[in-house]
């Protein structure tokens, strides 16, 4: 099977909380996927107190109320954090050249959220899953 890269949220700075637009991945909930965070360098990671908090959610449906927190299955090698179960959540960032990642299923329907706080924060960021 061909590796499948999508972005959850798409690389670029980012100066508020946001929920990202949904994305049909066309594939099953029995595909595994790899979730990484990127905090990138070279761009903004500027502000007072800035602090950059990111989950996923996924759904079988695009239907608001379907959407529940995407659960790791895997805290091995190709996850790097969260635990066996637990919800996609990652570390909060408050610095640049970050990179964090969890292995999961891949929900048909996804979507990444950004919760940004501080005094003028801005985060130059992408969220992408990687269906292996």
């Amino acid at each position: 099977m061909a590796r499948l890269s999508y972005p959850l949220l798409a690389p670029s700075a980012l100066s508020a909380s946001v929920t990202g637009a949904v994305l049909d991945t066309n594939v099953s909930d029995v595909t595994r996927g790899i979730f990484t965070l990127y905090v990138h360098s070279g761009g903004d990671c500027s502000g007072t107190n800035p602090t950059l908090d990111c989950r996923v959610q996924g759904a079988p449906t695009d239907s608001a109320s379907m959407y529940t927190m995407v659960k790791c299955y895997s805290a091995g090698a190709a996850a790097t954090a969260g635990p066996v179960g637990g919800v996609i959540e990652f570390a909060q960032a408050t610095t640049a050249v970050q990179e964090q990642k969890f292995s999961a299923f891949v929900p048909r329907y996804l979507r990444a959220i950004a919760t940004i706080t501080g005094d003028s924060p801005v985060f130059n960021c992408s969220l992408w899953v990687d269906a292996v």
